[in-house]
């Protein structure tokens, strides 16, 4: 590499450098920066120690971005050893303090991290996606107000995932509801509404989730799924007892006993 290419390629890392930082500034830009910046002077009222420390020790937090969640989520979603608690205490901190400011991109982020790493199930890998699920449970209990709307948003796609099996009947679309990740999310969201079924407004939401297991349980009647109609019951066992109502599951126990591969 001659001098020209070298300094060609340095100023080329410079304006890309340069780059970042003003897409970084912009980040926060218009409704976005007055919303943060309403929420530090907020955070300084509130804990006036807290908030000379990060002036101290971490003055980038103070202008905290989008980008800065997305490297959070990532540490939390595939790091090692004790990055994973560390990362998500951090963010947990961060909504707790900061508020709404960072909230919404964090119950955004958190849930697209989760359902990222939760694709396939291995004996090792499955106590990991408990442990993502166990965090994304705690976080949504920082501002259950504005959970129940991502909740609401998030157990309505599953739905629709169910509608599009149930009216296209197609292998692609059984697909979309017979796979790890769609099991893993009805999982995640029925943990939600155990831990605050106690809250009117989860409460509300243990109706159409018991509505999509149910349908789940008895898309595809074959023995082939019985673990997964087994596994549905276990669900709708859970939520029955959380919130304290009926939710009849004997006839799909009962009508596994009838099937043709059974009594052939």
């Amino acid at each position: 590499m001659n001098m020209d290419t070298a300094n060609d390629t340095e100023r080329t890392l410079d304006g890309e450098n340069s780059v970042r930082r003003r897409s970084r500034k912009k980040s926060m830009s218009g409704s976005g920066a007055r919303e943060h910046k309403e929420q530090l002077q907020k955070l300084q009222q509130k804990d006036p120690e807290f908030y000379e420390f990060l002036k101290e020790h971490d003055k980038e937090l103070l202008q905290f971005s989008d980008d800065d969640v997305d490297v959070v989520l990532h540490f939390w979603g595939t790091g090692g050893g004790a990055l994973p608690v560390v990362s998500f205490l951090f963010m947990r901190d961060l909504c707790i303090r900061i508020g709404s400011g960072c909230i919404d991109e964090c119950f955004k982020g958190i849930y697209k991290a989760y359902v990222l790493n939760c694709h396939f199930v291995n004996a090792v890998k499955l106590k990991h996606i408990r442990f993502l699920g166990n965090c994304v449970i705690e976080l949504l209990g920082v501002d259950l107000p504005t959970a129940y709307q991502h909740a609401f948003i998030y157990i309505r796609q599953l739905a629709m995932i169910l509608r599009e099996a149930l009216n296209t009947k197609t292998k692609e679309a059984f697909g979309k509801v017979y796979e790890w990740k769609f099991m893993n999310c009805l999982e995640l969201w029925t943990g939600a509404i155990c831990a605050y079924s106690s809250e009117s407004d989860f409460k509300q939401l243990a109706y159409p989730l018991t509505q999509i297991i149910s349908g789940v349980a008895s898309l595809v009647p074959t023995t082939r799924y019985f673990p997964l109609r087994l596994k549905c019951v276990r669900m709708l066992n859970q939520i029955a007892a959380s919130t304290h109502s009926f939710i009849p599951v004997s006839m799909l126990l009962l009508d596994m006993l009838e099937m043709k591969e059974l009594n052939s």
